[in-house]
């Protein structure tokens, strides 16, 4: 039976109703001082792209995210402005906006979702946007939409339906926008569709006229009304073509049936002119048709027509398509991640654009007159793409050509190495006769070919022969370009390594015979119009014996004014640093040291950096990675008078799997950074322990990594701009970009590791070819790659002005699972700025910052930052906000911690752990089963200790003891195990009042149970022995628990939420639950001791049920004592009120002490005590609900904000914030 609920208070007027219209949620964020504002001006969302339109003429972008509409400017970024465009939480699916003005309005936007469609007003020249009017609902879903101006003062605005059938209605500002329902027409086919597209014919004869699909703007009234065509893709897999003529038919025959899909059609859209249309379906195929026929034959019977055009490609299925105006061209998007661009001509593939993540490409527009590609996907992030960036090919030369308003921003050249065995000078950089080399290109055993490639400064190339030569191209600012030769081997021996040093000109050359030569190219080694100089040779020497023959060398820092480090190692494992003089040949070379790796494999990459370290002088930090992957550092001492052998600082295994590292750099702070085959970069903090992983990211650049950033922090962590004429391969760019550069296959890709975006992608033949790269940022960068005597060059430099790359950072690419809320107080406790942390599937978490005041005065998105957790899909996180303490667990048991700082929006300091909890008792049973996922984390706080309470997949619930008194926490250990608690643990939540003294965990389970154990002995003996986290504590007897008490059939099925409040006033804990039977639970207790009837354990104290709270599974509760909040599937959101009978709600007219379900502080304050009768449940009374914009919410979090109010934030496949501020 449905329960009726009505909530009265008790005062001196008598009974009066609740005014439910001051306990509503508004989907606002205001922080403090100052009533709640209206929803459209700070409404705060984050999710999937729904719907992309570029504003013709203007600078701006408009895109749809649930059901809210921004205006975003593509050249700065700025968010303009936003509007609510449908009621309700509707997500908007379509954008149109009327290309002709319109008197009082500007331009109009139509937007539409489910049955409703919204028009809005769009101010082109301050960007702010407003809602005009709200259409009449419909009966059937809107799948297209169009409009135009018959007259200067008069809309039509034509609307799609899922039956096949069209609707029109008339909006004037002289009726104030009232819509009038003009006509509607059906299709002669009475199908549901799953996708539809009108276009508007202004040329009376026919498809045809300009070829961009321009047409004479109707505005006037002797203007005739456009012929309706529309495009529908039914559930019977085919397109039904038909023209609405309204008045003199009114059912629209069927002229064309377009036949040849495979699965459903998801997007048909018209060519600009008309006479084509492309259908994007679920077979992955984009087809193409022509039906520039329509106009013959308007009277016959339908025709099947087959497609002129299938392309495949896509390795998922297409979501979105849009042709590119101005040239025979398509683009198409899938659920792969990719955006494909297609030749109409012959359905040749033109590139593959890469930047999304998650669960695929939603959106597509052309904007800026073709020249831009703008993509939106279920990460949330809106991306820009100039497409004459991604065309490869003998076609490359024609989209280049398009921009002839600025100078070429990417360029193909060419040159050839001179020969001379045959008398061949070679060749300058010169724009390629065809895509193909040949001639000289190809490798000849026999003859002169490269071998390595290194750039120089001032635009300089050094190259490297199997002859043993070393070459230079000069490049310089002027017109001459020309080959010099540096330096041949009196050997003849081919190089195997070549290294530039940042500055001061020096290479080092590592020879197959095992020598090692270090050359000074000067000044006029590297001018056009000197004379043919020769390299200076400081060294050339065997650095190791016979059968240990030099590999490679790594330059290292400088030592003083005329010396520098060099690093040489072989294929033992064995690293010998040296001092090389830079100023002359003499003396020769000094051995600093010998670093022997514990794990005997060849070097593959190394770092090293100089610090000084108090009386003990200067020390050299050296990192090494092998090629399977392993981890060496040692420290130097500097100044010694003989060599010396350190034993390794810190060592492990496997730091990267699955190949070699590539990328080894020593970063301030005691902290490096590598990058592997593994496709990863971590950073990593050396200490007593040997090397603990701090954070990894996916930089999404293939397995073979050549560039990664030099810091992972952010922005302002990276090293400092550097001159073109001195930055090298694997230097970072400048503060404002980080870029990551790899291997894919036989394509060379530059990813932007902050936006998460590919900015190039370049066919090159794979890694195994020699090449080079050198960037100074994303528009300024040069990769070489040679084969035999040829060497090709993309050269990129800034050109026109283009719109941003990132436009909206993205969100997580799948589905959310926990979210946390933490604020940054002022005077006063009330909330500054609120930060927003969410985990999920793509095991990542993401922080986003809401600002005070409205949408006008504050940026609430200001862009996520990810930090990877162990490569795992995140399912929980718990904050211990005592200790500044996040944890986060997911699949592969990873568990991880950061400490955050004091202020919460200051960046979040590493991590203390990352890495899965261990037994302290037994090395044989150390590790937990790898193929288990942390279900649900919480948290219980004493001084200086944090237990975490974690449950596992496999039913068990596990205690974590974590010491948080030092600066570095160290990891995790088991302490105890839960047990008793039935089925498998779905959610958990710990309280520990500060003046209670009680130490309480409850778990839901599987099985419809709540389970409570007693913690508090528990965390007085971990206290009093330092928190168990010392290696003297390692053998210490695990403990077992059982449950303090166990309640059955709590809900009929699973227990998804518990939200746990201590009521210091009654001296009684209370649990709130939601479950999958869609009912709430109220759950009072009493502590042992507690009266009446003082008892030795944990006791029921009585317990309130709520069937049917949601139309669907409860998935998040909250609760303070004095008001409720609940989330399910059914994406609502219903707040509740707790009727303690009399003197108001605890918390409200009570005391709540302690912390609720995520340890957060009960937002209720301290009016008068109320005289709560001991033992009391209260009534659970609904106050009122609201529809969320969250698809499948999974998560809930509640936060107070001082003066009353709370902000609640809803997380699943997308993210809500929200305030309410209860009566």
């Amino acid at each position: 039976m449905h329960r009726r609920w009505m909530f009265v208070m008790h005062g001196k007027s008598g009974r009066c109703d609740i005014d439910y219209s001051k306990c509503s949620i508004e989907s606002s964020i205001v922080m403090s001082g100052g009533g709640t504002g209206p929803c459209p001006s700070s409404h705060a969302y984050v999710g999937d792209i729904t719907a992309l339109c570029a504003v013709h003429a203007t600078p701006y972008l408009l895109v749809a995210s649930g059901s809210t509409v921004r205006v975003l400017h593509m050249y700065n970024g700025a968010d303009i402005s936003s509007c609510i465009a449908v009621p309700d939480a509707i997500r908007v699916q379509g954008l149109r906006v009327c290309p002709f003005a319109v008197p009082g309005a500007d331009r109009v936007v139509l937007a539409h979702g489910d049955r409703l469609a919204s028009l809005l007003s769009l101010d082109t020249q301050s960007g702010c946007m407003s809602l005009i009017v709200t259409l009449p609902r419909l009966r059937h879903w809107i799948l297209a939409a169009s409009l135009w101006a018959a007259s200067p003062a008069t809309l039509h605005i034509v609307l799609g339906l899922a039956n096949n059938s069209l609707t029109c209605f008339t909006c004037s500002p002289e009726r104030d926008w009232r819509p009038d329902l003009a006509w509607q027409v059906d299709g002669q086919e009475r199908s549901l569709l799953y996708s539809m597209a009108i276009h508007l014919d202004w040329d009376r004869e026919g498809f045809g006229g300009a070829s961009d699909g321009t047409r004479p703007a109707p505005n006037q009234s002797t203007k005739a009304p456009p012929r309706v065509w529309v495009a529908g893709g039914t559930i019977f897999l085919d397109v039904v073509v038909w023209e609405a003529r309204p008045g003199s038919n009114p059912a629209g025959p069927t002229r064309l049936r377009l036949k040849g899909h495979e699965g459903s059609i998801h997007r048909v859209c018209w060519a600009p002119c008309g006479a084509q249309l492309a259908s994007a379906s679920d077979d992955r195929t984009l087809r193409i048709w022509d039906v520039s026929g329509l106009v013959r034959g308007l009277s016959g019977a339908c025709e099947d027509v087959a497609p002129r055009l299938a392309l495949y490609g896509h390795a998922a299925r297409l979501w979105d398509a849009c042709f590119v105006p101005g040239v025979p061209a398509l683009v198409s998007v899938a659920e792969d991640c990719t955006a494909r661009l297609w030749s109409l001509e012959d359905g040749a593939s033109l590139g593959i654009i890469r930047g999304h993540t998650g669960r695929g490409i939603w959106q597509c527009a052309a904007a800026c007159e073709g020249k831009v590609l703008i993509t939106g996907g279920a990460d949330g992030a809106v991306h820009s793409w100039l497409l004459s960036d991604w065309v490869h090919g003998p076609r490359s030369a024609s989209w280049k050509a398009r921009h002839a308003d600025g100078p070429p921003r990417q360029e193909t050249e060419v040159c050839r190495l001179p020969d001379p065995g045959t008398s061949d000078p070679g060749s300058a950089w010169a724009a390629p006769a065809d895509a193909t080399p040949t001639g000289p290109g190809v490798a000849d055993s026999r003859g002169e070919y490269v071998r390595c490639l290194a750039p120089a400064g001032g635009g300089a190339l050094v190259v490297a022969t199997n002859r043993g030569r070393v070459w230079a191209l000069l490049d310089a600012a002027g017109p001459v370009s020309e080959w010099r030769q540096l330096w041949a081997s009196p050997r003849v021996s081919p190089p195997i390594h070549l290294q530039a040093a940042c500055s001061g000109g020096l290479l080092a050359l590592t020879e197959l015979s095992g020598r090692v030569v270090v050359l000074r190219r000067d000044g006029a080694c590297l001018r056009a119009d000197s004379g043919p100089a020769q390299a200076c040779v400081l060294a050339d020497w065997a650095p190791g014996p016979d059968d240990a023959p030099a590999l490679g060398a790594f330059w290292g820092p400088a030592l003083d004014a005329g010396r520098r480090c060099l690093f040489t190692t072989d294929a033992g494992g064995v690293t010998v640093a040296w001092a090389i003089p830079v100023l002359a040949a003499t003396p020769p070379p000094a051995c600093l040291a010998r670093l022997a790796s514990p794990f005997r494999q060849r070097v593959t990459a190394l770092g090293s950096a100089t610090a000084q370290r108090g009386a003990v002088g200067s020390l050299l930090t050296v990192v090494a990675g092998d090629k399977d992957g392993a981890g060496v550092a040692w420290e130097v001492p500097l100044g010694e008078d003989r060599p010396c052998e350190p034993a390794p600082l810190a060592a492990r295994r496997h730091l990267h799997a699955g190949g070699p590292m590539r990328i080894a750099r020593v970063l301030p702070g005691g902290r490096v950074l590598t990058a592997g085959n593994d496709g990863c970069a971590r950073e990593w903090a050396m200490g007593e322990g040997g090397l603990h992983v701090l954070r990894t990211e996916a930089l999404g650049v293939g397995s073979t990594i050549e560039c990664v950033p030099a810091a992972m922090q952010g922005p302002t962590g990276g090293s400092t701009a550097k001159d073109p004429e001195t930055a090298w391969p694997c230097d970072a760019p400048g503060p404002g970009q980080r870029l990551a550069a790899g291997f894919q296959m036989d394509e060379f890709v530059v990813r932007d590791a902050d936006a998460g975006v590919e900015v190039a992608r370049i066919p090159c033949g794979g890694w195994r070819r020699p090449c080079c790269f050198w960037a100074e940022s994303a528009d300024r960068m040069d990769f070489m790659h040679a084969s035999g005597r040829q060497i090709t060059r993309q050269r990129r430099r800034p050109g026109a002005a283009r719109p941003l790359r990132t436009l909206r950072a993205a969100w997580h690419g799948m589905e959310a699972n926990a979210v946390r809320l933490v604020a940054e107080r002022g005077v006063g406790g009330a909330a500054r700025r609120l930060r927003c942390i969410t985990a999920g599937e793509d095991g990542a978490l993401r922080t986003l910052d809401f600002g005070p005041g409205d949408r006008a005065n504050a940026e609430p998105f200001r862009g996520p930052s990810a930090r990877s957790v162990d490569g795992a899909a995140v399912r929980a996180l718990a904050l211990a906000p005592r200790a500044n303490l996040l944890l986060a667990g997911g699949a592969k048991e990873a568990l991880a911690a950061w400490r955050l700082a004091g202020n919460a929006f200051e960046a979040a300091a590493p991590p203390p752990a990352a890495r899965r909890p261990h037994r302290a008792r037994d090395g044989a049973a150390a590790l937990l089963r790898a193929d288990l996922r942390i279900l649900s984390l919480c948290t219980l706080e004493t001084p200086g200790l944090a237990l975490a309470l974690a449950a596992l997949a496999d039913g068990s619930l596990r205690a974590l003891a974590l010491a948080t008194g030092g600066d570095n926490p160290r990891a995790p250990r088991h302490v105890a195990d839960l047990a008793g608690g039935g089925g498998v643990a779905l959610c958990c939540a710990g309280l520990a009042p500060p003046d209670a003294g009680v130490r309480v965990v409850a778990a839901g389970a599987s099985d419809g149970s709540l389970a409570f154990w007693d913690l508090s002995s528990l965390a007085r003996d971990l206290a009093a022995r330092g928190g168990a986290a010392d290696g003297a504590e390692e053998s210490a007897a695990l403990v077992t628990l059982a449950p303090a008490l166990r309640l059955e059939g709590v809900h009929q099925s699973g227990v998804n939420s518990v939200s746990l409040v201590w009521l210091e006033d009654l001296g009684q804990l209370l649990a709130l639950t939601g479950g999958d039977d869609q009912a709430l639970h109220l759950q009072a207790l009493r502590p042992p001791g507690a009266p009446p009837g003082p008892g030795p354990r944990w006791r029921a104290a009585g317990a309130l049920r709520v069937p049917n709270a949601h139309g669907s599974a409860v998935r998040g509760v909250w609760t303070d004592g004095g008001v409720g909040v609940s989330v399910g599937l059914d994406q609502r959101l219903r707040t509740w009120a707790l009727d303690w009978g009399r003197g108001g709600a605890a918390g409200r007219g009570g005391r709540a002490g302690g912390a609720g379900v995520h340890g957060h502080a009960g937002s209720g304050g301290r009016p008068g005590r109320g005289g709560m009768p001991q033992g009391r449940t209260p009534m659970l009374c609904a106050l009122g609900s609201v529809p969320t914009q969250v698809l499948e919410p999974a998560a809930l979090d509640v936060l107070g904000l001082g003066a009353g109010e709370l902000a609640v934030a809803v997380a699943g496949r997308g993210l809500e914030l929200l305030t309410w501020r209860p009566a």
